[in-house]
């Protein structure tokens, strides 16, 4: 941890009245209070200037002559870059599949649909949290019989579908 505003380093800088790391400290020490993973993002001076460190703070008071109190900081940084760089690919995914022409379902060996497109969306006519989950046995009307295990990678079917109106129609 660091204070760029104060040569004595942590704990004395202008900013150090606001930060996470400082107040779980002194609630721990102060209230005896135990904290388990609590989230804060820090600004840290580096050779190559300063970064962002987002860390998972732990604190543990115990007894010896006078009460202390045990900190640990866990450096997550890799770990919230890499979720946020998959939240920004999942949502282009999102994007181009929802402005494909076509009706996207994405479903697994057992036939459990994991994702839809608006197209298919609006072929069904259901909403997306509807279908989410569904077996998609429900929508292939007379040919529920699909072998799923034999399905692999992306491929195209004719089949027989059922809307929510109840209404059979032909798809690809």
């Amino acid at each position: 941890a660091h204070s760029s505003s104060d040569p004595k380093g942590c704990g004395f800088g202008s900013a150090c009245k606001t930060c996470i790391v400082q107040q779980t400290i002194f609630e721990s020490h102060h209230l005896g209070s135990v904290f388990h993973k609590q989230g804060a993002t820090i600004r840290v001076d580096t050779v190559d200037g300063q970064q962002l460190r987002h860390l998972l703070v732990s604190t543990s008071p115990f007894s010896l002559p006078d009460l202390r109190t045990l900190v640990s900081l866990e450096d997550v940084t890799d770990y919230v870059d890499s979720q946020l760089a998959k939240q920004e690919s999942e949502a282009r995914f999102r994007t181009v599949a929802d402005q494909a022409g076509d009706a996207m379902v994405l479903f697994d060996l057992n036939g459990t649909i994991l994702d839809v497109n608006q197209q298919a969306c609006r072929g069904f006519g259901y909403e997306r949290a509807e279908l989410l989950g569904q077996s998609v046995r429900r929508f292939l009307g007379s040919e529920r019989q699909l072998d799923f295990s034999a399905v692999r990678g992306s491929q195209s079917y004719e089949r027989e579908l059922l809307a929510k109106s109840g209404q059979v129609f032909e798809a690809e």
